[in-house]
């Protein structure tokens, strides 16, 4: 994945959190490897799942990561907490320290289940809500499909004004 992104001229690499054990799991082999990487910086993205989207498990990496001056950051994904069953307020409170990047969605429950959604600009949605709590410069990414491409730059122009007006 490293020699790809070098290749491809990427800066970050965005991977999920997986299956971290504090008392199992070597973050100093992390460092070790990203310290043979260097250019290229790790972002660590709260995923879908019961463990990748575990608020507990992602603060202890961080801290973990942290105690051993691992060269690593956070992806918060604003929609995929309400997928793990996770608390948005509580996972920003304990992990903003760490956030780097923020993915956003709209997430929201219907019949079939939570389904991802484009933007809605008009209404107070969570992803509004997260976006608020940080700065208005914080790299964002928009993670949901956009038809048709054009409306791309709708969308960035839109998530710029309201993070600017804020």
């Amino acid at each position: 994945m490293f020699q790809e992104a070098v290749q491809l001229g990427a800066k970050w690499i965005k991977v999920s959190l997986g299956h971290f054990h504090l008392d199992r799991s070597n973050v100093l082999d992390l460092k070790e490897f990203l310290s043979l990487n260097h250019g290229i910086e790790l972002l660590i993205e709260n995923d879908q799942s019961v463990y990748g989207g575990n608020i507990r498990s992602m603060k202890a990496f961080f801290e973990k990561a942290a105690i051993h001056d691992v060269p690593v950051d956070m992806t918060f994904d604003a929609g995929n907490w309400f997928f793990s069953g996770q608390d948005v307020r509580e996972a920003l409170h304990e992990l903003s320290t760490y956030l780097k990047y923020l993915h956003l969605k709209q997430v929201e429950e219907r019949e079939e289940g939570l389904v991802t959604l484009s933007l809605d600009f008009e209404g107070n949605h969570r992803w509004i809500n997260v976006m608020k709590c940080f700065p208005a410069e914080l790299v964002k990414g928009l993670e949901f499909s956009i038809e048709p491409k054009e409306a791309v730059k709708k969308y960035i122009d839109s998530v710029t004004q309201l993070s600017v007006a804020r």
